[in-house]
């Protein structure tokens, strides 16, 4: 019974042993088989999720598609057009789409930019010039001050040493014997140095002059193309400026004064030349002829017909005409009622015949 006992005890153990090691494994298979398997679906979510969605009506659904068509998108802002466009520029922009709207926007604000920085550097680089031929006028009118310091006691100078020279008394041969012209030609060689200097400073000052007289123009004509934009075609403002150049010298004005008139002055010029245009024109016009006492004057333009007479009727409007004049004459010489009824009685003839 014992020998029995210990056989069912190790094979109980062996027995316990193996299906510990068996339920570990297949735990182990079952969490893996947890880890690759997909997820089923769930039987009990409802079945109105699985249904496809309930279609609205054909009118709802035309109505809500216009709806959203007109409708702006709140989310987009509107973009305006550069405040320097013009009416149709704005136009054109407005019928952009968006997308293109910012690029031209962009586009124009940059090329806006860049012309306002090209502006700016060259307002600045006129200053500088500017500065720059003030600086060299004032030197150059500082040393035509000296040099006129300079030469005239070298000329009072010549003139006491040379008098005789200058007087005729003495010739240059006959000096060139003499132990004073070593000095004579030292004062030559002065004044020949002074003469370039003159030269020197002179053709600079011509230089200022032309640059000034070059800037005045282009200020001048940059501001009658501004307020005249048709002058921007050159044939057009040749044009103008030989009606003005024909004027100003009609009234005698020279060309160098004409080439200095500014903007304000072309306006007064341009203003008078109108006003002596229409004077001619008006001018031109034939006059009426002033009506008499009496009489009635029948515009030029306006064409009088010949009077008709009945058949057998002699044409004798010419006396009937005399007679009344005559006795409209007479009635006011005398003022008389007996004048005044012979007239009545003229004009009732004439009238009836």
């Amino acid at each position: 019974m014992a020998d029995e006992a210990a056989t069912q005890t190790e094979d109980t153990g062996t027995t316990l042993e193996g299906a510990a090691e068996a339920l570990g494994k297949a735990r182990e298979a079952a969490s893996q088989e947890d880890h690759t398997r997909q997820p089923e679906p769930d039987d009990t979510a409802p079945a109105a999720t699985d249904a496809a969605p309930q279609e609205s009506p054909p009118d709802q659904q035309e109505a809500a598609d216009a709806e959203q068509q007109t409708e702006p998108d709140a989310g987009q802002p509107t973009i305006e057009a550069p405040s320097w466009f013009n009416a149709e520029e704005r136009e054109l922009f407005a019928a952009l789409p968006p997308e293109q709207q910012q690029a031209v926007q962009r586009l124009a604000h940059s090329t806006k930019a860049a012309e306002s920085r090209r502006q700016n550097e060259y307002q600045a680089k006129l200053a500088e010039i500017e500065q720059v031929q003030q600086a060299a006028a004032q030197t150059r009118q500082f040393l035509e001050s000296q040099l006129q310091h300079f030469r005239h006691p070298v000329e009072a100078a010549f003139r006491q040493q040379f008098a005789d020279v200058l007087s005729g008394h003495m010739d240059l041969f006959r000096l060139s014997q003499t132990d004073r012209w070593p000095a004579y030609q030292a004062f030559q060689e002065e004044f020949k140095r002074i003469g370039q200097m003159e030269q020197q400073l002179s053709h600079h000052r011509q230089q200022e002059q032309q640059a000034l007289m070059q800037q005045h123009v282009e200020t001048r004509n940059a501001q009658l193309i501004e307020a005249k934009p048709e002058l921007k075609d050159p044939a057009k403002f040749e044009q103008y400026d030989r009606e003005i150049t024909d004027y100003l010298r009609g009234y005698g004005v020279p060309d160098e004064r004409i080439a200095q008139v500014n903007f304000k002055e072309l306006t007064i010029v341009e203003k008078a030349m109108k006003w002596d245009a229409a004077q001619k024109a008006k001018a031109n016009v034939p006059r009426q002829p002033q009506a008499g006492p009496g009489q009635k004057v029948i515009p030029s333009h306006v064409r009088t017909l010949p009077r008709v007479l009945k058949p057998g009727t002699p044409n004798n409007a010419g006396a009937h005409d005399e007679k009344i004049a005559a006795t409209r004459q007479q009635l006011r010489k005398s003022g008389s009622v007996d004048d005044a009824a012979a007239l009545l009685r003229t004009l009732r003839s004439q009238l009836s015949a």
